[in-house]
């Protein structure tokens, strides 16, 4: 996916290879919509890890019938 479609998170603060502060962040460990942009960003890619190919067609093939 970051290949093709590059960062995951929502917000540049919670990307692994395009982390970027945010400019009107005070202060990153105590920002409450960060930590949700987080656990998104987290369980995202927990799921992505967790998808293969075969997984993917098989989900296709049945929201065709």
């Amino acid at each position: 996916m970051r290949l093709f479609d590059g960062a995951i998170g929502l917000l540049p603060c919670v990307t692994y290879e395009f982390y970027e502060r945010c400019e009107e962040c005070i202060d990153e460990e105590t920002c409450g919509i960060r930590q949700v942009v987080m656990e998104i960003r987290n369980e995202t890619v927990k799921r992505l890890k967790a998808a293969t190919l075969a997984n993917i067609i098989q989900r296709e093939k049945n929201l065709k019938r």
